[in-house]
């Protein structure tokens, strides 16, 4: 299957979707890590507001969730505060096809690798894509 871009991105309710479908009773105790990768803007939304985003992000955040955005393009860091994530968990990546494939193999190592490091290795490699 190949993606095929069609312009149209609902990022918020893709958000909040995934943060509600993994604020369970059942993970409630375990550290949760929100990966979210995006090669647009919000420009979509059907049923979620920013304020309700900057609200589930707040709470969650509180609650010792951590949020990692990566965005293909320099937006991605507004869109990122705008919905209440910190800059340092924040990266851009290449909106190229190697950049898609060196930004995967990056977080695919760091997610497994988190595992044994914890956040440490996410924020690390946030920074690494803002340099």
């Amino acid at each position: 299957d190949a993606y095929q871009p069609r312009g149209l991105t609902p990022l918020l309710d893709a958000v909040a979707r995934r943060i509600h479908r993994i604020d369970t009773p059942a993970v409630s105790g375990e550290q949760q890590v929100v990966v979210i990768v995006t090669d647009g803007y919000e420009n979509a939304r059907a049923d979620t507001t920013l304020a309700q985003i900057l609200s589930l992000a707040e709470d969650r955040q509180d609650r010792g969730w951590e949020f990692l955005h990566l965005a293909a393009d320099q937006a991605g860091f507004d869109d990122a505060r705008a919905m209440g994530f910190k800059a340092k968990s924040t990266g851009e990546w290449a909106a190229t096809p190697e950049g898609a494939k060196a930004m995967w193999k990056l977080l695919g190592g760091s997610v497994a690798d988190r595992r044994i490091k914890k956040l440490a290795l996410a924020r690390a490699f946030a920074e690494s894509l803002r340099k």
